[in-house]
């Protein structure tokens, strides 16, 4: 029997789901993720909480700063495989729902999820360092002139 078989009444498989838009539902309680940059950020606007399975490059360090910097995520472990056993995905979903250390990953989680929301907003860290930029370039620019 096929995977699609044995699971299709406990889910739904498709080629392709509008990420932000899902993260966005107020079902919602945490992110399984591989940690890519986009997703970590989809995350953060969505004020939800993660649960990282890094693979390779940069996915790494995206877990390492949800995890021990930001604080608004698990790290889950894996086998000689780097395979992540059934058992480490319930305890990490458990710990991250229902205990004291989880409610302090979602309010960090929400707590950058506002930062996220103000940062291209006029006196924000995105906008000011936008407008610094802009002001260094122009300056470069009539230096050349």
């Amino acid at each position: 029997m096929d995977f699609l078989t044995r699971t299709g009444d406990r889910g739904r498989v498709v080629e392709w789901a509008p990420q932000s838009r899902v993260l966005s539902h107020p079902s919602v309680g945490a992110f399984l993720t591989h940690c890519g940059w986009s997703s970590t950020m989809e995350a953060v606007t969505n004020g939800i909480p993660l649960i990282c399975l890094p693979i390779f490059y940069d996915q790494f360090m995206d877990a390492k700063l949800a995890v021990d910097v930001w604080k608004m995520a698990l790290r889950l472990a894996t086998n000689s495989r780097g395979v992540a056993e059934k058992e480490e995905l319930r305890r990490a979903f458990s710990r991250l729902i229902d205990s004291d250390e989880g409610e302090k990953l979602r309010a960090n989680a929400r707590t950058f999820q506002q930062r996220s929301q103000r940062a291209p907003l006029p006196g924000g860290t995105t906008y000011n360092d936008i407008q610094s930029f802009m002001k260094g370039l122009s300056q470069f620019v009539s230096q050349q002139v």
